[in-house]
């Protein structure tokens, strides 16, 4: 069953007015659930929760980067924290509104 919550209508707005957007709070309280809820089809899912993929963006970030050109959902951000500065790079060179969508838990920023 699917639950509309008001964020729903926030993060959208967001998306058409920044090039990222983080949520934050603690374990399983729906972040990842309710931004996969918003995702569009173009939107690639990634988890750092996945060992191996966590190990090659904290190996060669800006080769990661480079793989996934397009809109990205990165779950877990909080364990590649040196990703955010090639992210930064990214916007500041693209100007793309909505194009980052981070999650992480409540005590990384």
């Amino acid at each position: 069953m699917f639950i509309k919550r008001t964020i729903e209508e926030k993060i959208k707005q967001i998306n058409k007015s920044f090039p990222a957007l983080i949520i934050t709070g603690p374990r399983q309280v729906g972040k990842t659930t309710i931004l996969k809820e918003c995702m569009e089809t173009d939107r690639e899912y990634i988890t750092f929760d996945d060992l191996l993929i966590r190990k090659q963006a904290e190996e060669d970030p800006a080769l990661f980067m480079q793989k996934h050109k397009g809109k990205l959902l990165i779950d877990e951000i909080q364990y590649v924290p040196q990703l955010l500065s090639y992210i930064k790079m990214d916007i500041d060179e693209k100007k793309e509104y909505g194009k980052f969508w981070l999650q992480a838990l409540n005590n990384f920023i």
